[in-house]
C-alpha cells in the first residue's frame, strides 16, 4: 500500500492542473484588452498623419419642416414718417371731438405679401402696417380687417382716399391705435388688386388666411420692434369681424407660428345667413345679397340660380353690377326696398329662415359653411352698436351667447345705446384701447362667461 501510494504521489492530478489553468485565465484577458487598446491607439495616430480619411458612420438627415406658403413679404413699400400734426388732423377728420391726442409718430407702409388658398395656390395680396415710433417697450400688434368696401379692385381699402371716395376712413382709425402706441397690420382681403381673380366677398377661410399672412409678412419689416414670438390681437368690424373670427377658429391649423393675445370685433358679422336675413328685419343692406351671390357663384362655381333669387332687373348685369359699385355708391343703387330686389319666393323662405325647405338647399350649405361655429381660448372683445341698422345688435348678442356656450374663454360685449353701424369704432375705441393694453400687460380681461 506504501509503495502504491509513492507512485501516485509522483503524477499531477487533473484537478490541479485545471485550477492552475482558470487562476491563469483573468490574467490572459487583460493582456489582451491591453494589447487591442494599444493597437486601436496606433491605428488612430496612423489615420490621423494619413491622407485617407476615414468617414464616421452616416447619421440620417433631419427632415426640414417646410416653410408656408403664405405670409412672405414680397414688397416692404415704401415708408412714410407721419407727424404728430399730421395724425392729429387725419384722425379729427374722422373722429371728431373724440378724436384722442397722438403720442407717437407713425411710419406707414403698403406691403404686398403671399398667401395661399384653400387649394394650395400661392396668391399675393396688399396690407397697410402702422408702426408707431420710439414707444419705449414691445408695443401690442393689432391686426385688423376692415368692414366692406367693395368687391371690385378699386374698392381696395389700401386705396382708399377719404376725401375724395370714402369708403369708412380706415386710415383714421389705424392712426387712432398707431399713435397711442400700437402696430397695425390691416389687410386689403385676397382678390383686392389683383386682375386674375374676383375677391371673394363672405368667404371666411380666405378672409382668416388673409389676415394670419399680413401679420407674418409684417413681422420681416425692418424698424418692426415686435419680437417675432410677440403675441398679436385680432381686430375686426362688419365684414372685418368674419374675417376675425375665422382667423382665430384657423390659426392652431394654418398659422401655429401666428400666437394669439386676444380678439376684438366691432359689430361683426358672426353668420352670413343671419346679416342677409336682417333685411327682412329693417337692416339697410339690399346689396349684400348681390355680393354674396356673385362671390359664391364664382367661388364655389355651381352657378346659383340666381332668376330665383333676384328680380329680372338684377340678374343679366349682377357680376358687373357687383364689380362696379364700391361702398359708397352700392346702397343708392340697390336701394333700402327689398321687394324692389328680391323674388316674394325668396324674401319669404328668408324672412321664415326655411330656405332649404324652399329649394334653397346648395345656397343655405354655402352660407352655413362660412359661419362663425368655433370658441376657443383667445379672450374676446365685442363691440356693439344698439342703433346699428346694418348688423343687427340681436346678431352680436346671440353671438356672445354662442360663444360661451360653446366653452368661450373669456368673452365680454360691450354696447353703446346711440352708437351706429358708421360711428360704433369710433365710440368703442377708448374702451377697446384700455381692454387691449389690459391684455397685453398680462391682466385678465371681463368675461360675461358662466
Amino acid at each position: 500500500m506504501a509503495a502504491k501510494s509513492k507512485q501516485q504521489a509522483k503524477k499531477p492530478t487533473p484537478v490541479k492542473k485545471s485550477r492552475h489553468w482558470l487562476g491563469r485565465r483573468p490574467l490572459l484577458l487583460v493582456a489582451a484588452l491591453v494589447l487591442v487598446t494599444l493597437a486601436a491607439y496606433w491605428v488612430g495616430r496612423m489615420d490621423a498623419n494619413s491622407s485617407v480619411a476615414i468617414n464616421p458612420p452616416a447619421t440620417p438627415t433631419p427632415v426640414a419642416t417646410p416653410e408656408p406658403v403664405g405670409g412672405r413679404l414680397v414688397d416692404a413699400g415704401t415708408p412714410q414718417t407721419l407727424s404728430l400734426t399730421q395724425i392729429s388732423a387725419d384722425v379729427r377728420w374722422r373722429y371728431g371731438a373724440a378724436a384722442p391726442t397722438p403720442h407717437y409718430t407713425v411710419v406707414y407702409r403698403v406691403i404686398r405679401y403671399t398667401s395661399q388658398d384653400v387649394s394650395g395656390n400661392k396668391i399675393t395680396e396688399y396690407a397697410r402696417v402702422y408702426i408707431p415710433q420710439n414707444t419705449g417697450q414691445t408695443p401690442a400688434v393689432l391686426d385688423f380687417a376692415p368692414g366692406t368696401t367693395g368687391v371690385g379692385d378699386q374698392c381696395a381699402s389700401s386705396l382708399e382716399q377719404p376725401t375724395i371716395k370714402n369708403l369708412g376712413d380706415y386710415n383714421a382709425h389705424y392712426l387712432a391705435y398707431a399713435s397711442q402706441g400700437v402696430i397695425v397690420v390691416a389687410t386689403d382681403y385676397e382678390g383686392m388688386r389683383d386682375p386674375t381673380r374676383l375677391h371673394h366677398y363672405m368667404i371666411g377661410d380666405l378672409e382668416g388666411r388673409a389676415m394670419l399672412d399680413a401679420a407674418r409678412a409684417a413681422r420681416q419689416l425692418p424698424g418692426l420692434k415686435a419680437p417675432v414670438s410677440a403675441p398679436i390681437f385680432l381686430g375686426g368690424y362688419s365684414q372685418g369681424g368674419q374675417a376675425a373670427f375665422w382667423a382665430d377658429q384657423i390659426d392652431e391649423s394654418y398659422a401655429p407660428d401666428v400666437k394669439l393675445a386676444g380678439l376684438v370685433n366691432f359689430a361683426p358679422v358672426s353668420s352670413v345667413l343671419q346679416t342677409w336675413q336682417g333685411i327682412t328685419h329693417g337692416a339697410d343692406l339690399n346689396w349684400f345679397g348681390p355680393y354674396v351671390l356673385a362671390s359664391y357663384s364664382d367661388y364655389y362655381g355651381n352657378n346659383l340660380d340666381v332668376s330665383q333669387i333676384l328680380l329680372p332687373k338684377w340678374q343679366a348685369n349682377l357680376l358687373a353690377d357687383v364689380t362696379g359699385h364700391c361702398i359708397d355708391s352700392a346702397p343708392k343703387f340697390w336701394g333700402n326696398n327689398p321687394n324692389a330686389v328680391y323674388t316674394p319666393q325668396f324674401l319669404s323662405a328668408l324672412s321664415s329662415g326655411n330656405l332649404a325647405a324652399a329649394g334653397y338647399g346648395t345656397l343655405t350649405d354655402e352660407l352655413a359653411a362660412n359661419d362663425v361655429t368655433q370658441a376657443t381660448r383667445t379672450p374676446k372683445l365685442l363691440v356693439q352698436g344698439l342703433a346699428d341698422t346694418t348688423i343687427l345688435p340681436a346678431q352680436t348678442t346671440g353671438m356672445e351667447t354662442k360663444l360661451c356656450s360653446l366653452g368661450g374663454s373669456r368673452v365680454h360685449l360691450a354696447t353703446f345705446a346711440k352708437s351706429t353701424h358708421y360711428s360704433v369704432m369710433v365710440d368703442g375705441f377708448t374702451t377697446a384701447l384700455a381692454w387691449l393694453n389690459q391684455v397685453h400687460n398680462g391682466s385678465l380681461p371681463p368675461t360675461d362667461c358662466r
